[in-house]
C-alpha cells in the first residue's frame, strides 16, 4: 500500500485543560517512565495519560502492572463492578514514539519498517494514548467497560 505520510498532530504535548475529569480518582496502570538522556526524549504512555488526567482536574495514583493480567484483571472488575458504577477499560498502545520503544529499536531498522506498514504510515505519540485514557475516564464514555481499545494508528486491523 502506498499513499501520502499522515503527520503526527503538530503540537506535541496534551489537549488543553478543561476540568474534564474533576473531582475523579483514577488510578493509571504503566505510568513509569524510562530516563533518557536525550534533551528530546518523547513522553512515556502512561506518564502522558497520568499528567493529562491531572490537568483535566483528577486525583491521579499510579502503578505498573503487566499488559496481560490487566486485561484479564479489567474483565473481572468490569463485569463485578458494573452494578455499582465502576468502569474499567484498558488502554492497548501499538507503535507509539517513547524513550522505551526508542531504546528497545536502538540500531534496528526493524521499528521504520513496521511504521511504514501502519495504515496511517506513522508512530503514534503518548499524548494521543493520553486523549483516548482520558476520554475513557471522563463521563463521556458512560457507558463504556470491559473494553480494550487499541490506539495503533491500525495497525491490529492487519492480518
Amino acid at each position: 500500500m502506498s499513499g501520502p505520510s499522515t503527520p503526527a498532530p503538530s503540537a506535541p504535548g496534551p489537549s488543553s485543560p478543561g476540568g474534564l475529569l474533576r473531582g475523579r480518582r483514577i488510578l493509571v496502570v504503566g505510568a513509569g517512565t524510562r530516563p533518557s538522556d536525550d534533551p528530546a526524549a518523547p513522553v512515556g504512555n502512561g506518564r502522558a495519560i497520568a499528567v493529562t488526567a491531572a490537568r483535566e482536574g483528577a486525583r491521579v495514583a499510579c502503578a505498573d502492572r503487566d499488559e496481560h493480567a490487566a486485561v484479564e484483571t479489567a474483565a473481572i472488575i468490569a463485569a463485578e463492578g458494573a452494578p455499582r458504577g465502576v468502569r474499567v477499560n484498558v488502554v492497548a498502545p501499538g507503535l507509539i514514539d517513547t524513550v522505551m520503544g526508542r531504546d528497545a529499536s536502538a540500531g534496528n531498522r526493524g521499528r521504520d519498517h513496521v511504521a511504514a506498514l501502519i495504515p496511517m504510515r506513522r508512530q503514534g505519540t503518548a499524548w494521543e494514548v493520553a486523549d483516548v485514557a482520558v476520554f475513557l475516564l471522563s463521563d463521556r464514555a458512560s457507558y463504556v467497560t470491559g473494553q480494550v481499545v487499541r490506539v495503533d494508528g491500525g495497525l491490529s486491523t492487519l492480518r
